[in-house]
């Protein structure tokens, strides 16, 4: 299997899982509609660094590690699903409020680094992210390819 379809296979799988949106959906339109621009931006950058965490993760074992330790992949479903509760109850109270937009709310400015790490840690305790990424790798990544590209190097 070469890199490309490798990569195809990767893309493939994961544009099938943006059409459900999930809570790193939700959040950054949370944010785009009721902050500004720049705070919906600075959380979409934070959910791409932890999917890229979560990416480099599986790569480097993290499927093994749960394997091993089953206690630490419970924990982490178990911290996010609380996470994700909160999150939600969070906006099903405020749903039917309208969207503020004036100067003295809150969440209309919301600081780039606070919309950053909201959207990290969204994604870091999302257990769909744990389990997306490492049975994608598991999938495609093939244990002839680690054995190759290990033998490359010098």
């Amino acid at each position: 299997m070469t890199y490309a379809l490798l990569l195809a296979g990767v893309l493939a799988a994961h544009t099938l899982a943006s059409i459900s949106p999930g809570p790193n959906f939700l959040i950054v339109t949370q944010t785009a509609m009721s902050g500004s621009r720049a705070a919906a931006v600075a959380t979409a950058l934070g959910i791409a660094t932890g999917a890229a965490v979560w990416s480099a993760a599986a790569l480097l074992g993290l499927t093994v590690l749960f394997a091993q330790i089953p206690w630490l992949h419970a924990g982490l479903r178990l911290l996010g699903g609380i996470y994700l509760v909160v999150l939600g109850a969070r906006l099903w109270r405020t749903a039917d409020k309208p969207i503020a937009r004036n100067a003295g709310d809150d969440v209309a400015h919301v600081a780039a680094a606070q919309a950053f790490r909201r959207g990290l840690f969204t994604n870091m305790t999302n257990p769909k992210a744990a389990i997306f990424y490492g049975s994608i790798f598991a999938a495609f990544l093939t244990p002839g390819m680690i054995r190759i590209q290990v033998s490359r190097m010098p």
